[in-house]
């Protein structure tokens, strides 16, 4: 396992003070409101409380995705067990703002740094 490639803390308070960039925000709502049957605004608050809740004990692993054919972005994985079922969280940090990538439930089990594994 891996160490982060970003601070949380500075993470948790970008997402404090709403500096949230959705990079695939249809797609992260959409699966929040049908999983916990919300309206989008309750469900981007509730990405946006999930997050806050995190500590480093969610960290899972680091993850690249590329952002162009020459350069791949560095982005970091956690797992969270929140509101009773368990979420896939992928974000990075640039330019002074959180960027979310991804939160939903994980396709498959995630091991986690020290929070155990979190299931679908």
């Amino acid at each position: 396992m891996t160490s982060p490639n970003f601070d949380l803390q500075e993470a948790k308070d970008l997402v404090s003070r709403d500096r949230v960039v959705w990079t695939n925000k249809p797609n992260s709502l959409k699966q929040v409101q049908k999983r916990l049957d919300l309206n989008a605004e309750r469900a981007a608050q509730f990405i946006k409380d999930g997050i806050t809740y995190l500590s480093s004990d969610n960290f899972a692993r680091e993850a690249t995705e590329s952002a162009t054919r020459e350069a791949s972005r560095p982005m970091d994985v956690y797992g969270a067990e929140y509101s009773r079922k368990g979420w896939y969280i992928k974000f990075f940090l640039e330019s002074a703002s959180f960027k979310l990538c991804s939160f939903h439930a994980p396709a498959h089990p995630l091991r986690t740094l020290r929070a155990g594994t979190i299931n679908p």
